[in-house]
């Protein structure tokens, strides 16, 4: 089974909750480019999200970026939303990296009994997740 979010649907999703656009842009079937406007110092930021289900119901995505100083901010970001989001299920962070086990969050546990995670597929126009019954 596949599960579909467009590029335009998440950035509404993010843009409600932190007022702030953000685009999305296929990179290849792995990877989409973020790319956020800051009205700050910073300027443009772009950054590759590299993502992947090394194995079921595990997340992993990696964000890397060629503007300079920006893996630093992510870096900062990524440890900023690990301790915010603590009690969200086993996370572990190692430098861009990080590693998401989605059996431990509550919220999904129900319905990772019957289903599973098993692959993301980025596309021209969207996050294809592929679950398995």
């Amino acid at each position: 089974m596949k599960v579909y979010i467009s590029y335009d649907e998440l950035n509404s999703l993010i843009n409600k909750k932190i007022n702030q656009p953000i685009v999305f842009s296929n990179v290849d079937s792995n990877t989409i480019k973020v790319t956020y406007a800051h009205d700050g110092f910073i300027g443009i930021v772009d950054a590759k999200l590299k993502l992947s289900v090394p194995c079921r119901n595990h997340v992993s995505f990696v964000i890397s970026s060629e503007t300079p100083g920006v893996e630093k901010i992510v870096s900062g970001v990524i440890e900023f939303a690990a301790s915010r989001f603590a009690d969200v299920g086993f996370m572990s962070i190692e430098g861009n990296s990080v590693n998401i086990d989605l059996t431990t969050i509550q919220q999904l546990t129900s319905a990772l009994r019957i289903a599973s995670i098993s692959d993301f597929i980025a596309t021209t126009s969207g996050i294809e997740l592929i679950i398995s019954l």
